[in-house]
């Protein structure tokens, strides 16, 4: 059962879904915390997640039904406390970056107190520059089809040779996180938090970590899986 929490975000009323003992924010409440217009606070954050969607996992936010919405529709998004912090690296708004601490801090709540510091900070640096890389391939994309329109045919083959290079290194990128997954498994770092860490689902975390074990990059269970998911 959902409850509403009552809580602030520097002045700003915002209501705290405690969904079985987890911090969610619906996407208005997020919206207004971050500074959008208060009739466009939902739009926006939605706008902004849709942009960015490839980022998000069932961990992030997922669609509730509530009650309580005052707009009528009891279809809402809600946001955990990394799908929050990843807004605030996505958003442009002064108070993103205040915005990012307070979820951490108030949304994660004791859940992340266990996480070490330093691994959390390369986290939230590994997300940043991963936007920062999709936002690149975004913007060269960009410039690409408005280059086709301008080329004849022999310099179409190089920037199609660019397109190829340019999803080598979002490849690239998605091995390194894979590899950052499998090095916490291997420190033993309970598999909640190196989902929430890596952004991965338990799903393909346990499909990545069962192919590493049966190609030997893995030591074997070592009583581990009794407690994770």
């Amino acid at each position: 059962m959902n409850q509403l929490i009552p809580a602030e975000f520097h002045g700003t009323p915002v209501r705290i879904i405690d969904r079985e003992g987890q911090k969610w924010l619906a996407a208005e409440e997020i919206g207004r915390c971050l500074g959008y217009d208060a009739a466009n606070a939902r739009k926006g954050v939605l706008k902004l997640y849709e942009r960015h969607g490839d980022e998000f996992t069932e961990a992030d936010t997922f669609v509730v039904k509530l009650t309580a919405n005052s707009r009528g529709n009891p279809n809402t998004r809600i946001f955990s406390d990394t799908g929050c912090i990843k807004l605030g690296f996505f958003a442009s708004t002064p108070r993103a970056k205040e915005f990012r601490a307070w979820a951490s801090r108030v949304l994660a709540g004791g859940q992340a107190q266990g996480y070490p510091v330093a691994a959390l900070r390369q986290d939230l640096a590994l997300a940043r520059e991963l936007g920062g890389l999709r936002d690149q391939v975004r913007a060269q994309n960009e410039m690409i089809l408005a280059l086709y329109g301008r080329v004849d045919t022999a310099q179409r083959g190089h920037i199609r040779a660019v397109t190829r290079l340019l999803g080598l290194e979002k490849r690239q990128a998605r091995r390194e996180r894979i590899e950052t997954a499998l090095r916490m498994e291997a420190a033993g770092i309970p598999r909640e938090e190196i989902v929430r860490a890596t952004g991965m689902s338990f799903g393909l975390l346990r499909a990545h970590v069962f192919r590493a074990r049966r190609d030997g990059r893995l030591p074997g269970h070592g009583g581990r899986e009794g407690g994770a998911q």
